[in-house]
């Protein structure tokens, strides 16, 4: 037998990280850059309790510190506008001349409200010119627009805004992952067993050396490195060179 509330619940998930993700490949954010937090303003409000207990599976996945579940209509969900408007593809040449009235009535109507109403029912009505028009969900495309410093993209289950300014703390955390996709990265190309232990050289920039050597203990445990040395002693000269979110850094990684 299908769970039907577990199915809902579990789709509804995907839909919000599949968002998430989105959003940071439409606006270039590497998914190894941690984020502060990601909110979620659900279209059905029966789903936040059912939601609520995967905050933690979707901030994992969208590599943000927080999830928030934001009410809507909240002030905090006015980041983010709606736009509603034809889907000029599948509908302009049913409407032939009555299409420049119809987007008019679309771009002076409150786009919120037909994004609710379109979620809601399935379709917009709208009086056009005298005449009442109904427009069905494939006819339309909601555009969601956030404000500076957020970046937002919906679907049916809702919509995930992402706070996208970057702390100086955000940005070292995001050094350390690109750091530790570096070593794995050379774990692999070296065929290391997953128990094998390493010896890590780094060097770089102040910022380099210092986010580094802060994330010792990390480092350690995720790339099983026995020892980790940060600066240019004991460098060889067949150090790999690379960029760590654009900082030049070198990187020797060896097998003890």
């Amino acid at each position: 037998l299908i769970d039907e509330g577990l199915a809902a619940e579990m789709g509804a998930v995907r839909e919000l990280v599949s968002l998430g993700l989105k959003v940071r490949t439409d606006n270039r954010l590497k998914v190894r850059q941690p984020l502060s937090r990601a909110d979620v303003i659900l279209s059905r409000r029966e789903l936040t309790e059912r939601v609520a207990v995967y905050q933690a599976l979707i901030s994992d996945e969208l590599n943000v510190h927080t999830v928030k579940l934001v009410e809507p209509g909240s002030p905090e969900a006015d980041v983010v506008r709606y736009r509603v408007r034809p889907n000029l593809r599948a509908m302009g040449s049913r409407l032939g001349p009555k299409l420049a009235p119809v987007r008019k009535a679309f771009d002076s109507g409150d786009g919120r409200a037909l994004h609710q109403e379109l979620l809601q029912t399935g379709k917009v009505a709208l009086n056009v010119g005298g005449e009442d028009m109904v427009f069905p969900a494939e006819e339309l495309e909601t555009l969601v627009e956030a404000q500076p410093g957020y970046a937002a993209a919906g679907g049916g289950v809702g919509v995930v805004v992402m706070h996208t300014q970057l702390t100086e703390a955000l940005v070292d955390e995001g050094l350390v992952r690109e750091l530790l996709a570096r070593v794995q990265g050379s774990r692999k190309d070296m065929n290391l067993g997953y128990t094998d232990r390493i010896r890590l050289w780094v060097d770089g920039d102040d910022r380099v050396k210092r986010v580094v050597d802060a994330a010792r203990e990390e480092i350690a445990r995720e790339t099983l490195a026995s020892e980790i040395h940060v600066g240019p002693q004991g460098l060889t000269g067949t150090e790999e060179e690379a960029s760590l979110n654009g900082l030049p850094a070198k990187l020797r990684v060896e097998r003890v």
